[in-house]
């Protein structure tokens, strides 16, 4: 079972960890080489919004969002490299969906998550330079 609990200051240095961890690969992938103060001001975007992700009691990642009436927007989804693979995102796109009738994403044209997102359902609604934007419906 996925569980979501808000994210506080002290989790800050755990967050941007995570960042570096998980996405700093598929920047460069694409490019987009950014300094540890880009980092920290990607964590500290919308941080009110920042949710660790836990499975069966255990920190597995973040999930930042917004609700809006009916919709969420996924603004960033990070799981543990050592707990990638495992479903954990699936189920974390699952529990998501239950609260929403609609969802909106960007992801990196060079992260694999792409195709987590699409498998779970998200249609590719348009895209710029660097993203792709999607979209799931109920």
């Amino acid at each position: 079972m996925i569980k979501f609990i808000k994210a506080t200051v002290l989790d800050k240095p755990y967050l941007l960890t995570l960042r570096l961890n998980t996405m700093v690969e598929h920047l460069e992938k694409q490019g987009l080489f950014l300094s540890i103060e880009q980092h920290q001001a990607r964590v500290a975007e919308h941080f009110e919004h920042s949710h660790l992700v836990f499975a069966e009691a255990q920190c597995v990642g973040l999930a930042k969002f917004t609700r809006e009436q009916d919709h969420i927007n996924l603004l960033q989804l990070q799981i543990e490299p050592t707990e990638q693979g495992k479903g954990l995102g699936t189920k974390v796109l699952h529990a998501l969906k239950n609260e929403a009738n609609v969802i909106n994403l960007t992801v990196l044209k060079a992260n694999p998550a792409y195709g987590l997102y699409q498998r779970a359902g998200f249609k590719t609604i348009g895209e710029d330079d660097y993203e792709f934007h999607m979209q799931w419906q109920k």
